[in-house]
């Protein structure tokens, strides 16, 4: 499997997190879609076409702006891959949606865990480059 494949499977995974978990009838309701800000991949094994295999899809944490998913790649209880992804929620009206209106607007009372350092190391690189796109406008 090449590496833009975990990418989209990944970017699938995101969307059946999203549906899994209830959210999805709200996020349509309000007009609000996620937006993935930056992904991280590590490959331990290549898995094989047409192989089958497992994704293990883990909210890992939120902040005031962006959502921490994992996607771990697993085939016969070993893992082969995973892909970090950091996400925040953006509006058709483009009003900015975070992680908490998310949360209100499911009528949980969910607190974040601490967001573990990898993530919080690729929210730092995304407004890096954030702050650079804004720079060069």
């Amino acid at each position: 499997m090449t590496n833009s494949r975990y990418m989209s499977f990944a970017d699938l995974g995101t969307i059946n997190y999203i549906m899994r978990s209830g959210c999805w009838p709200v996020l349509r309701k309000k007009g609000w879609y996620p937006v993935i800000c930056g992904q991280s991949m590590t490959v331990s094994r290549m898995l094989k076409s047409p192989q089958k295999f497992e994704i293990i899809s883990e909210l890992t944490g939120w902040d005031d702006t962006y959502v921490g998913l994992s996607h771990r790649f697993m085939r016969n209880g070993k893992q082969h891959a995973e892909v970090r992804v950091i996400a925040r929620f953006a509006s058709r009206n483009r009003k900015k949606v975070t992680p908490q209106d998310m949360i209100d607007a499911v009528g949980s009372d969910a607190v974040s865990p601490a967001m573990p350092d990898a993530y919080q190391t690729m929210i730092d690189d995304v407004e890096i480059g954030r702050a650079r796109v804004k720079a060069n406008q």
